[in-house]
């Protein structure tokens, strides 16, 4: 599949911003590998369509029940251990969502590995 897996996950990568967040880790992950893609990603590949075609139901959707004075902005924050095996990198990742009593609007996500600088020496 190297030919047209980025093409592929480029794809899904579209729908997963509008509409899937649930998909965005997967897609980053195997993103990294386009340069040098070995035959394991072609069966996470084939693992995520997989995934979507059986999740076609998933969507990511709000409500607004609140007049404007009643929203609030939250922020959930989460991060794991050195949850990416292949680097043993650590994954930071936010939600931001508009909330009230009646409403719950998403507004952003994001999740990203982390990075480790080491001490200068002086």
């Amino acid at each position: 599949l190297q030919p047209i897996a980025c093409s592929i996950l480029m794809e899904v990568l579209c729908g997963a911003r509008a509409a899937r967040w649930d998909l965005l880790k997967a897609v980053q992950l195997l993103a990294t590998c386009i340069a040098k893609w070995p035959k394991e990603c072609d069966k996470a590949l084939n693992r995520l369509i997989s995934y979507i075609s059986c999740t076609t139901d998933n969507c990511l959707s709000g409500f607004v029940g609140d007049s404007p004075e009643q929203w609030q902005q939250r922020l959930d924050c989460d991060a794991d251990f050195a949850g990416d095996r292949p680097e043993f990198k650590s994954t930071s990742r936010g939600y931001l969502a508009l909330v009230g009593t009646n409403t719950l609007l998403p507004l952003a996500a994001s999740a990203k590995k982390q990075t480790a600088q080491l001490p200068l020496k002086i």
